[in-house]
């Protein structure tokens, strides 16, 4: 699971460098997304916890969760990854950018 968990991270990295394009998909099992659920929840690693937001934000081997994900990315920034608070601040920013184009029409 540990090399499993390094090459979460190279694979992270690398969709945090692409804004404008769909991140290629990253493929679990249920049980791996369990095991990293509570990796995540009661070992607080960020790293398992960016894997749950990926399964739930391109809802892959669980039903597809936008609120799920986003809360596991701010889990995952909380426990120290910088490539998660990046991400959330990104995504802070397009949902602020939304919510504004919103109230200009």
């Amino acid at each position: 699971m540990k090399i499993r968990y390094f090459l979460l991270t190279i694979f992270v990295c690398a969709c945090t460098n692409t804004h404008n394009s769909k991140p290629p998909k990253l493929t679990f099992s249920p049980e791996e997304i369990q095991r990293m659920e509570n990796d995540c929840n009661n070992k607080s690693l960020a790293v398992a916890c960016s894997g749950v937001f990926l399964a739930y934000e391109q809802g892959e081997s669980v039903p597809q969760d936008k609120f799920k994900a986003k809360e596991y990315l701010e889990k995952a920034c909380r426990f120290g990854s910088e490539i998660a608070c990046k991400n959330l601040r990104h995504k802070q920013q397009r949902e602020n950018n939304m919510f504004y184009q919103m109230f200009q029409q």
